[in-house]
């Protein structure tokens, strides 16, 4: 049952219950009996229809939403929904957390939910997504605002980044206003000060190995309110959910939606459904994409019950106090069920898989039929595991489609225009991308 149900079942009764008082002001003016005894039979009838309407109405709201239209709930933020569809599948975008599984449990969100958006590591995939969305309504941040938060910071403020975005900031200090100027030379001063750091600064392995600097995983500074929690290494590619593993926002608002806030999110070793997969609890483990809405937990989630991941690795404070936010929304969570066992747990996105849910879309993503059909397949034969308290994300044989583009007449002189506008829009919101020309291009990627 959509919404849209719900909302037809109270315009039944109002439409019914006026007509009833219309027709008792009719019926107290004087007409021959046999109009009368009609007309009273009449309102008996439209009687029994709205007590009816009203004694359905509460269930029907209570009811967990899940066939709404797609381009009506994304309608109802976002400027050109259609266009914001066809954006996201060429960016490779998908869309999680709290505003998607409003989609599936009406509720779950409240006005001051984020929206959040997830693409690749790619500073194609990344420009694209700013492009589209921008496109949508909303207002990006320029690349320095994670800075100016360090510098606003109030007692107490953790935070965290990678050394390489540090390093990145850096080099590009002499761009940013005289706050961002001061927080960075507060900052760099601060390393300096302390020994640990040293090691970090240094770029050279060989360089730390004679000297005997210290070069830990990760390396805590403190100054001011902050506490800065800095990664050294680089996450390894065969462990996407190592604890070093950090992720980039780039933060915006939707001015004409009471400055909603959006954010565009990219990890350095993980794609963005293995994101999903590292989320704290099966309740927030679905996303919507421009092929269709999936949540892997879907009977559990339509009861408002979530399994608790405690190994899972997202930001164990925020898991917490997602998990108290949840609860205050009327969600549960089972933190022993299937959680001791040694025990692998493969599951995979399909019909026979009655845990999970697949709502498909048809909406026209603007890609060639071929690209898009190797998406969608490849998003029906996701796999994962659940072993040991986590949940893994098992790649699809369906690799990136390389081969479907081959035969693809490209036009060269608008592919590079194209990219160097994307390039240079990333390059305005962020320093993830030291490499102008890192990552690859959406079209190459499965999506999964």
């Amino acid at each position: 049952m959509s919404r849209i149900g719900v909302g037809l079942s109270y315009t039944t009764y109002l439409i019914t219950f006026g007509a009833l008082i219309a027709l008792l002001v009719v019926l107290a003016r004087p007409f021959p009996e046999n109009i009368r005894r009609r007309m009273r039979a009449y309102v008996d009838r439209l009687h029994v229809v709205a007590q009816i309407a009203l004694a359905n109405a509460p269930a029907l709201l209570s009811t967990p939403t899940t066939e709404r239209d797609i381009l009506e709930y994304l309608g109802g933020f976002f400027l050109q929904p259609e266009a914001l569809l066809k954006g996201m599948a060429d960016s490779c975008t998908i869309i999680s957390g709290s505003r998607a599984l409003e989609f599936f449990a009406p509720g779950s969100s409240t006005s001051e939910s984020d929206w959040d958006f997830y693409t690749y590591n790619s500073c194609y995939c990344v420009g694209r997504a700013l492009r589209v969305l921008e496109a949508a309504g909303v207002e990006w941040d320029d690349l320095w605002k994670p800075i100016r938060d360090l510098a606003n910071a109030g007692p107490g403020t953790k935070a965290y980044m990678h050394k390489s975005r540090l390093n990145s900031y850096f080099q590009r200090r002499a761009a940013g206003d005289q706050k961002v100027k001061s927080a960075l030379a507060a900052i760099e001063s601060a390393m300096n000060e302390d020994e640990k750091f040293a090691g970090i600064r240094a770029n050279s392995p060989s360089e730390r190995l004679m000297k005997g600097l210290p070069y830990p995983e990760n390396a805590i500074l403190r100054w001011g309110n902050v506490e800065l929690l800095v990664h050294t290494l680089a996450p390894a590619v065969s462990q996407p959910y190592s604890a070093s593993s950090t992720v980039d926002i780039i933060s915006g608002k939707i001015p004409s939606r009471d400055n909603c806030k959006v954010q565009l999110i990219f990890s350095r070793n993980r794609s963005p459904i293995q994101q999903v997969m590292a989320f704290y609890a099966s309740s927030v483990q679905c996303f919507l994409t421009p092929y269709g809405a999936v949540h892997l937990y879907h009977r559990q989630a339509a009861k408002r019950v979530g399994y608790w991941w405690p190994q899972n690795t997202q930001h164990k404070p925020s898991a917490d106090a997602a998990r108290l936010k949840y609860g205050a929304r009327g969600w549960t969570f089972i933190d022993q069920s299937r959680l001791d066992s040694e025990k692998r747990v493969v599951r995979q996105l399909d019909p026979g898989n009655t845990e999970s849910k697949l709502i498909p879309f048809a909406v026209d993503t603007g890609l060639n039929s071929a690209l898009e059909a190797n998406r969608r397949d490849a998003l029906k034969e996701m796999t994962w595991v659940e072993h040991r308290g986590q949940t893994f994300l098992m790649r699809s044989a369906r690799g990136p489609a390389y081969e479907i583009l081959l035969g693809t007449v490209v036009d060269d002189k608008k592919q590079s225009e194209d990219d160097e506008h994307v390039i240079n829009l990333t390059s305005k919101h962020t320093v993830a991308f030291a490499d102008s020309s890192s990552g690859a291009r959406p079209e190459h990627l499965s999506g999964v």
